[in-house]
């Protein structure tokens, strides 16, 4: 960073001509090469530098974001400077000889670089990236060549100049970062064409090198950018082509990829862990189970990319945290999930993202953008539209979405999921999945990938927003000295899904810091009970979802439009004609009991005091599909009629078994029109409390 100072001992800017005198021959005693009043070379002492710059390397210093005023400037209007020996070498800065002079303010400039732009610096040296200089003839005459394109770095302005000889000499027609390659990633396993800006940071990168270069000039403001695409064939032949990590996150070798140099990589060891924990069992009472567990997801997810990049079948299961509100999930990712995270200020990794993700293309592209976890919050309605690209961002590193060419046989874009998923919403798993059911089929292959938390309705006291966590630092250190061990590591990339990853983390963690144990154990039986409850699920066990298959019956009725509506009026509209259902009035039930039931799932569903009625006869200005205005209808006629509940037949397409329990309903013995048959008896208004909000009928 810049300031004013002395840096380096005894060797104060000189003020009068006496004391510059002075100066030079201390520089010339010490060993600086000194020729006359000229300093040749910098001069070095224990890690600080006497150097002078040009004009052209006080703008690069400007483009790494390091602001210096010139304090003291040499004969020809340099800048003359200390700076850090490290700065200097990470800077890649070349010396310009000139006279010392006096300084009129006896100030110096100081330069010396954050540990963030070091680290981003450190990774990009100009020995490692670059372009190499050409001359490459473009145009053949018989007496030889006739016109010459050349690149060579210009030291002066700190660029990779490109000329096209003419007539008169040469013109520019290209300048180019210093700091460029062609580059494979090997977690997005594409290459790339890349350009650093003087801080470290990515410019811009693509595929295409036109695009690439056209890109170049608006991401750099104009300072960079080739005026004739025409001889990219001769530029991009010059970019040294590397290996290395474009995309944000944990990389295999214990190491972590950070373009825009924010994440800290420091172990600020457990006692975070230990805060964070005591805080959520202080405050969130009933949820305190599934909020820490969505911290320790939050900290696993790091890890899943590697683990996905070696095993295509793992399950990087997508946590579907389901609750009406105000229960304490939003102030758990903004106040933890993003601190441990290390985006608690500003979030260019976009890390949570609130209430806007509405389209596939907008969820490709999260998606596709690093591999940090990505937190989904305040998402409704909306996660249906999403649902193919979720089901496919959770195994293995899949192909998510291709952007193709407009007419075939051209270029195309591949998109590859890499981030481990969490969902914050208020729409029940069961209504989610029977929406998307029809569009992405296979109820195991989806329940397979999903893991809902249904938090309890309990609002999260004032108390705990005046009281959070004492957080040092971010979580990325821990994880990098777990993954240094070659036996924590192999252990964790072995696992086949998140809750084996986050346990084999849990157990590492207990090992490592035995004060976290405890806690690790506790952690421990509980992921060991979600896994249980999700195999149960899979085996179909007590699953609703196998048992009455809604989506099944609907799609002959509601073809690709399968939702909760279409169903809901496939049911009513064909159930009892296809021997599928039956109505009947409830010998104890209230009729009013039940209008008034329905009336509050309308509520709940249209966040409005919109009632049967109103729906059926037009009197509000909510809009509904035609499927729902037509379920409504009938449901209003069948109260009309005194049909107050639906019971489903086994042995039919909805309930193709014979189970002793549905919904919570025991089987029994019904008659209509003299005719006996076995069921399951509903409530219709639990039935659509079941359906829209996924809550147990019974």
């Amino acid at each position: 960073m810049p300031g004013v100072g002395v840096m380096i001992e005894g060797l104060n800017p000189p003020t009068t001509e006496d004391a510059l005198k002075g100066l030079i021959n201390t520089l010339r005693e010490r060993g600086a090469k000194i020729k006359e009043d000229m300093l040749a070379e910098p001069y070095c002492e224990g890690d600080w530098c006497l150097m002078i710059i040009n004009k052209h390397q006080v703008e690069v210093l400007k483009n790494a974001g390091i602001d210096i005023k010139c304090h003291w400037r040499s004969l020809h209007n340099h800048c003359i400077v200390y700076i850090a020996r490290k700065a200097m070498e990470l800077l890649e800065l070349n010396h310009t000889p000139d006279s010392l002079t006096i300084s009129a303010t006896g100030g110096v400039d100081r330069i010396s670089l954050l540990g963030s732009l070091a680290k981003l610096l450190d990774a990009v040296r100009l020995s490692h990236v670059g372009a190499v200089g050409f001359s490459v003839c473009i145009r053949k005459g018989e007496e030889g060549c006739l016109r010459h394109l050349v690149g060579e770095y210009d030291d002066e302005y700190g660029a990779f100049i490109i000329e096209v000889e003419r007539k008169d000499g040469y013109d520019v027609i290209g300048v180019l970062p210093r700091r460029i390659a062609r580059v494979y990633d090997p977690y997005l396993s594409e290459m790339y064409y890349v350009a650093w800006d003087e801080s470290g940071r990515i410019l811009t990168y693509s595929k295409n090198l036109d695009s690439f270069l056209m890109a170049l000039k608006d991401a750099s403001g104009g300072l960079y950018g080739v005026s004739e695409l025409k001889y990219t064939i001769f530029i991009g032949r010059a970019f040294k082509r590397i290996t290395m990590p474009l995309s944000a996150g944990l990389n295999e070798d214990g190491t972590l990829s950070d373009p825009y140099g924010i994440l800290d990589t420091a172990n600020h060891g457990i006692d975070d862990l230990i805060n964070i924990y005591n805080w959520i069992n202080k405050y969130y009472g009933l949820n305190a189970r599934y909020a820490w567990l969505n911290v320790v997801f939050i900290i696993a997810k790091i890890i899943t990319p590697i683990v996905r990049k070696r095993n295509q079948e793992f399950i990087d299961h997508i946590i579907w945290n389901r609750g009406s509100g105000s229960e304490g999930k939003t102030t758990l990712f903004n106040e933890v999930g993003k601190r441990l995270l290390g985006v608690y200020e500003v979030d260019p990794y976009l890390v949570v993202i609130s209430g806007s993700v509405n389209t596939q293309p907008q969820l490709r592209e999260l998606v596709n953008l690093n591999r940090l976890p990505l937190i989904i919050d305040e998402q409704h309605l909306s996660l249906t539209r999403l649902a193919e690209m979720l089901h496919a961002s959770a195994v293995g590193q899949n192909w998510v979405g291709i952007h193709a060419s407009r007419y075939g046989s051209g270029s195309w874009v591949g998109f590859r999921n890499f981030r481990g998923i969490i969902v914050s919403t208020n729409m029940p798993f069961k209504r989610y999945f029977d929406e998307v059911y029809g569009t992405i089929g296979g109820w195991k292959a989806i329940i397979r990938r999903f893991i809902e938390l249904a938090w309890a309705n309990e609002t999260l006291p004032e108390e705990a927003f005046d009281n959070l966590p004492y957080i040092r630092g971010q979580v990325y250190g821990l994880l990098m000295d777990l993954m240094r061990d070659e036996n924590v590591r192999s252990q964790l990339l072995s696992s086949g899904n998140l809750l084996e990853l986050s346990e084999l983390l849990m157990e590492a963690l207990g090992s490592k810091y035995p004060k976290f144990k405890p806690i690790a154990d506790q952690t421990i039986a509980w992921l060991r009970e979600l896994a249980s409850e999700k195999a149960s699920e899979l085996k179909g066990e007590g699953v609703i979802r196998e048992e009455l298959r809604l989506a099944d019956y609907a799609r002959q009725y509601c073809g690709s439009r399968v939702n909760g509506y279409c169903m809901l009026r496939a049911v009513l509209e064909h159930g009892e004609r296809d021997n599928e259902v039956a109505f009947t009035e409830g010998r104890d039930d209230n009729l009013e009991e039940v209008r008034l039931g329905i009336d509050a799932v309308l509520s709940k569903l249209f966040n409005s005091n919109a009632s049967l009625q109103s729906i059926v006869e037009g009197d509000t200005t909510l809009k509904v599909s035609e499927d729902a205005l037509e379920a409504f209808r009938l449901i209003a006629m069948r109260l009309s009629s005194g049909q107050t509940r639906i019971v489903f037949k086994p042995g039919t397409m909805i309930v193709p078994g014979r189970p002793s329990r549905l919904l919570g309903v025991e089987i029994g013995t019904y008659s209509k029109g003299g005719e006996k048959y076995k069921g399951y008896s509903i409530r219709i208004d639990k039935f659509l409390r079941w359906l829209f909000l996924g809550e147990e009928p019974q």
